[in-house]
């Protein structure tokens, strides 16, 4: 069930089918009306694998969204670190309508569950 609601933010409605706002500016995810700070590179993975809707993307992929150069770029592992703290800070927030699908051998996606029951 999507209720009507206010961002906690800025105080502005949210779209009755807005279930995640991703604001990179601030760097802010509000889900479930809570809001999480997550800042840097991890709002920009997290906006990148919503924008991405159901397609799973290559570490590769998420890194060209993350650095202009390759030699600014860290080894790619380093995407798995960000999607770890990602998954830290939306558990403890309680946040269970969101996260991040990791499949193996291929890359990430964004999940949204329809019932956070759902695991």
């Amino acid at each position: 069930m999507v209720k009507k609601s206010n961002c906690p933010l800025c105080g502005h409605t949210l779209p009755k089918t807005s279930k995640v706002m991703i604001d990179e500016k601030s760097g802010y995810l509000v889900a479930d009306g809570i809001p999480v700070f997550l800042g840097g590179k991890l709002i920009t993975v997290m906006a990148v694998l919503q924008k991405a809707n159901l397609s799973v993307l290559t570490r590769d992929q998420i890194m060209n969204h993350l650095y202009v150069t390759d030699a600014d770029q860290p080894f790619d592992r380093i995407i798995d670190c960000f999607v770890k703290r990602i998954r830290s800070h939306l558990k403890e927030a309680g946040i269970e309508s969101v996260g991040i699908q990791t499949v193996y051998g291929i890359g990430y996606g964004y999940l949204e569950r329809e019932d956070e029951k759902h695991v």
